[in-house]
C-alpha cells in the first residue's frame, strides 16, 4: 500500500471479519489487553498474523498500523477492498 492508499482507522472487529473472508482462521482469544492471533494454512505453510486487542487502541486500529498488519498477512490492497464487499468469500 502506498502513502496515498493508507486506509482510515479500522475497527478490530472489521479487520477480523475481512481476514476471515480471505480465508484466515481465528482469532485466538487474547486476555488482559494481549493481542489475538489469526492463522491461515496454505499447503505446508502456516501464516500467523497478530491482531491488536480492542483495548489497545480503544477499538480502532490506527490507519498507520493497518498497512503493517496487512503486509504481515500478505493481503493486497485489492484483496482488502474486495473483502469489504465480500468479493473473496469462499476462496
Amino acid at each position: 500500500m502506498g502513502a496515498s492508499a493508507v486506509p482510515a482507522p479500522t475497527k478490530n472487529r472489521e479487520l477480523i471479519k475481512r481476514l476471515r473472508r480471505l480465508g484466515w482462521d481465528g482469532p485466538t482469544p487474547g486476555t488482559g489487553g494481549r493481542p489475538q492471533f489469526m492463522t491461515k494454512v496454505s499447503g505446508q505453510t502456516t501464516r500467523v498474523v497478530r491482531v491488536p486487542s480492542p483495548q489497545s487502541y480503544g477499538g480502532d486500529i490506527p490507519a498507520g498500523l493497518l498497512p503493517d498488519i496487512l503486509m504481515q498477512a500478505g493481503v493486497s490492497r485489492r484483496d482488502w477492498l474486495g473483502a469489504a464487499r465480500g468479493d473473496n468469500e469462499g476462496e
